[in-house]
């Protein structure tokens, strides 16, 4: 695949599909999975919601970490894994959680699983192939 139809559609894709699954998993965490609960519609309602708000808190952080694994070509999981978890621990910071104080930080962990599956879902269809089809020059060759 060419690189530009690669950072042109692909990259964009891996964002939406990231923000989408940070969004479902705050949604599951809060509303808790269970299948006998009608509540199905409220849970893909708060998900699409978060997904929105999270896509917008994350945009810029995501941009600059992709222009730096594009230029580097950074593949590896563990870069996204950090990536996300960082967004995600911003998110917890700035936006504050005003959730139940004597949780025992469930909020930090929502924020930090949600980043978490964020990263590990754009690094599955985008991240993988960070930097590819850039020719990088070479360095000054030793004397020998």
């Amino acid at each position: 695949m060419s690189t530009i139809l690669r950072l042109l559609i692909v990259v964009p894709i891996g964002f939406v599909i990231a923000v989408a699954a940070a969004g479902f998993t705050v949604a599951l965490a809060i509303f808790g999975v269970n299948p006998s609960s009608d509540a199905g519609g409220w849970i893909i309602l708060f998900a699409a919601w978060t997904a929105a708000y999270a896509g917008a808190f994350a945009f810029m952080p995501w941009l600059i970490a992709v222009v730096f694994a594009e230029g580097f070509g950074f593949r590896s999981v563990f870069y996204w894994f950090a990536v996300g978890g960082a967004i995600g621990a911003a998110a917890f910071a700035f936006t504050g959680f005003y959730g139940d104080k004597t949780d025992g930080g469930s909020g930090i962990a929502i924020h930090l699983a949600a980043g978490f599956v964020g990263g590990f879902a754009y690094w599955l269809i985008a991240g993988r192939s960070s930097g590819q089809g850039f020719v990088r020059p070479e360095g000054p060759q030793s004397a020998r």
